[in-house]
């Protein structure tokens, strides 16, 4: 399991992997978050929201990736893949 931060996303987005380039990087993203495989807390989408590039459009569909912010990156490594409800 793989949790983002705001900038981590934010970079890959518009600096190292813009869509319009990567596309395949962009669809193996969406397919991991899918799978409950990439997570990032509620806060990250808030902060997301008030950018508009693109990226805030392309979360909106994936709002499992979302969770609550209790569920930090430490709860996630301390527990390993599934210690998420709802995920796996």
């Amino acid at each position: 399991m793989f949790c983002f931060d705001t900038s981590a996303l934010l970079e890959c987005w518009s600096r190292y992997y813009p869509i319009d380039v990567f596309p395949g990087i962009w669809e193996r993203f969406a397919y991991l978050v899918e799978g409950g495989d990439v997570i990032a807390p509620d806060e990250v989408h808030e902060e997301i929201k008030k950018k508009d590039d693109g990226l805030a459009e392309w979360l909106k569909t994936r709002p499992g990736m979302f969770v609550p912010a209790r569920w930090t990156s430490s709860n996630c490594s301390d527990r390993g893949a599934g210690g998420v409800p709802g995920t796996r």
